[in-house]
């Protein structure tokens, strides 16, 4: 959702649990500044969270990073993921 329309779109139109999914799924992959950020961004008005799109795709310049990451966790913790079937 971030990487379509920014943060503050994210913010606006996702339900308080989706974001604390997400949070927890940038925890989850080891993108624990993104979950601070996310966070941080909850308290601040629609101008501020601009600044925070720039911070954002930072940590993550583009959709192959969290690409990455997941493949690293099922390479290392394979009993985190369920069976296709």
């Amino acid at each position: 959702m971030i990487m379509n329309g920014g943060l503050g779109h994210a913010l606006e139109v996702l339900s308080e649990g989706d974001l604390q999914r997400g949070k927890e799924g940038y925890l989850f992959f080891g993108f624990r500044q993104v979950a601070k950020l996310l966070d941080a961004a909850k308290r601040l008005d629609e101008l501020e969270r601009e600044d925070f799109n720039d911070t954002y795709y930072e940590f993550i310049p583009a959709d192959s990073r969290i690409q990455i990451a997941f493949e690293k966790r099922f390479q290392e913790s394979r009993e985190h993921f369920a069976p296709l079937k």
